[in-house]
């Protein structure tokens, strides 16, 4: 940022947080830039151009202590509490929300989910400060500043996008 307003001293930044569908949504109609964001295969990104920055496989993420950390299965994860991301508006069909998607393609019940969260940073921060999971970008354990304090819980079964 410091070198960019170094470069740029006469342009505003003003820097927004959101799901990667709300920050697609605001491209579109003209509210934002650019976005770094989360764009899973799916995405309709025909009317974008998109570069990749990092591999951003959804992996379920922990605090580094967590008593399940050393998990195997997601059947082992039923029991916990989950901090989900949303846009708001969305329908609750379970495959807008890759969480729910994840529990149902492998045949278990619904997660706890104890909040819905819009911003990466929120979820991050309360990841890392309380017992709750959360299905994030890999980046997120290998990059930024929740880096040392996240690991991820690699259970066999992998997220089917």
């Amino acid at each position: 940022m410091m070198e960019f307003r170094t470069r740029f001293e006469r342009v505003k930044v003003h820097l927004r947080v959101g799901t990667s569908r709300m920050m697609i949504s605001w491209i579109r109609e003209g509210l934002l830039d650019f976005a770094a964001a989360l764009v899973s295969k799916n995405t309709d990104t025909a009317d974008l151009s998109v570069t990749p920055l990092y591999p951003s496989d959804p992996v379920v993420v922990c605090r580094r202590d967590h008593p399940k950390a050393g998990a195997r299965s997601l059947a082992e994860l039923a029991s916990c509490m989950w901090i989900a991301t949303s846009s708001p508006n969305l329908t609750d069909d379970p495959k807008s929300n890759r969480l729910n998607h994840l529990f149902e393609t492998h045949g278990l019940p619904p997660p706890r989910i104890v909040a819905t969260v819009e911003g990466l940073y929120e979820t991050l921060h309360l990841v890392g400060e309380t017992d709750c999971l959360s299905l994030e970008s890999s980046a997120v354990v290998t990059r930024g500043p929740f880096a040392s304090r996240l690991s991820v819980i690699d259970g066999r079964e992998k997220m089917v996008e």
